[in-house]
């Protein structure tokens, strides 16, 4: 395993190296299984980035040996019918959906951030101070 350090970021990395002609192959292996888990043993949290869940099917193989998923969604282009089948296809590949991150988001201030955490049934967060 080639751990590379990123010192300013006090972080490990692993990269894909050369993409295969069928990533999800390897991906789906008792290989990849252990490598999860003994990364996972020695670190404090263990990050795995994927392509996107509708587009592919390794991030269902992926999110199947972790603990679990973050859905990152772009504000201002995600329909909500595909997080909604994204999540759904997690699901279903047995992931344990924590939550979702949203991306590139443009606060527009005042109560439109307020409408903004509506939109996702979420409550208005409480102001810094509080």
């Amino acid at each position: 395993m080639a751990l590379r350090p990123v010192p300013e970021l006090s972080l490990l990395l692993v990269t894909s190296g050369p993409i295969p002609p069928n990533p999800a192959d390897l991906l789906d292996t008792d290989r990849f299984k252990t490598l999860v888990q003994e990364i996972s043993e020695t670190m404090d949290v263990l990050l795995i980035d994927s392509p996107p869940a509708l587009a592919v099917t390794d991030p269902l193989i992926v999110a199947a040996a972790t603990d679990a998923v973050l859905l990152v969604v772009h504000s201002d282009s995600t329909r909500v019918d595909v997080l909604e089948r994204a999540a759904q296809s997690l699901r279903q590949a047995g992931a344990r959906l924590a939550g979702v991150v949203i991306n590139q988001h443009t606060a527009r201030g005042g109560e439109g951030a307020y409408y903004y955490y509506g939109e996702y049934g979420l409550e208005k967060p409480p102001k810094a101070g509080r």
